[in-house]
């Protein structure tokens, strides 16, 4: 009897285990391919720096999938300061699990390959590019995230409401402060926006009240004008997460692109609605 009753144990715990990999099978399935990536991304890219003598760089844009393994982009970079922007074309291809590598070859500009892992069915992806053509030599790398926008054409109208945002300075200048802002901004779906931020230079931190312009073009790229303390900051952005129910952008994914003064310094970040 008690041979049995240790059989049955046993059985019971062995169906148990198979139930328990089969549901696990089914919430992670191996079901991507190319068509789970599909419509505009907005993307934000970092340059990693190990030596002093490479220029700090970041860039945002929208990359296009058309679902089938071909690719269109358009991207602002800043490179130590420089502004500059492209188009491009390319081509793409998502394994089953998710994995995948895209490649495109900008306008006037190098040609780059980018491994790439997908999440939440591909509603986001993060890469890292593996090559680049036409980029010279260095040792720096090159990563970022990309996510839906959810929608295909935008206006200033869908970005409005409370923001929360966090933008961080890239410097190759071993005599310029680490700095990072952390704040709120707040959209009125007009073209005017203010928020307040705190600023942390080199360990001391120091808040402050900012007032300015945004605009949305229709493909969900923007730029925005801040002013704060006498300085004036110009930011490029790209909208994503767009609501199905039309109340508008939930995140942006933020460059600077100009300072007064002058900088050759790189801010970027993101920011999400509240």
């Amino acid at each position: 009897m008690q041979r049995q009753k240790t059989v049955l144990l046993s059985t019971a715990l062995f169906c148990l285990f198979f139930l328990t990999l089969s549901a696990s099978a089914q919430v992670h399935p191996d079901v991507y391919s190319n068509s789970s990536l599909k419509g505009p991304y907005s993307f934000l890219g970092n340059k990693w720096l190990s030596d002093l003598d490479n220029n700090p760089g970041a860039s945002v844009g929208i990359v296009n999938f058309d679902g089938l393994g071909n690719l269109t982009l358009s991207m602002t970079m800043n490179t130590a300061g420089t502004v500059t922007t492209y188009t491009g074309t390319g081509t793409y291809s998502v394994a089953k699990d998710g994995t995948g590598t895209l490649s495109f070859t900008l306008s006037g500009g190098p040609s780059l390959t980018d491994t790439m892992v997908l999440d939440t069915g591909g509603k986001s992806f993060q890469f890292v590019q593996i090559s680049c053509t036409g980029c010279g030599s260095d040792n720096s790398v090159s990563s970022g995230t990309a996510v839906a926008m959810g929608a295909s054409s935008f206006t200033t109208a869908d970005l409005k409401g409370n923001y929360e945002w966090l933008l961080a300075k890239w410097t190759n200048d071993q005599n310029s402060n680490a700095d990072v802002n952390l704040g709120t901004m707040i959209f009125d779906g007009h073209g005017n926006i203010k928020g307040s931020a705190t600023d942390v230079s080199a360990g001391t931190p120091q808040s402050f009240t900012y007032s300015g312009t945004y605009s949305v073009n229709s493909d969900g790229s923007g730029s925005m004008t801040l002013n704060a303390n006498g300085t004036s900051i110009m930011v490029a952005f790209v909208v994503n997460s767009a609501s199905a129910n039309g109340t508008g952008a939930k995140g942006l994914q933020l460059l600077k692109t100009a300072e007064s003064g002058g900088s050759n310094s790189v801010h970027c970040g993101t920011a999400t609605k509240q």
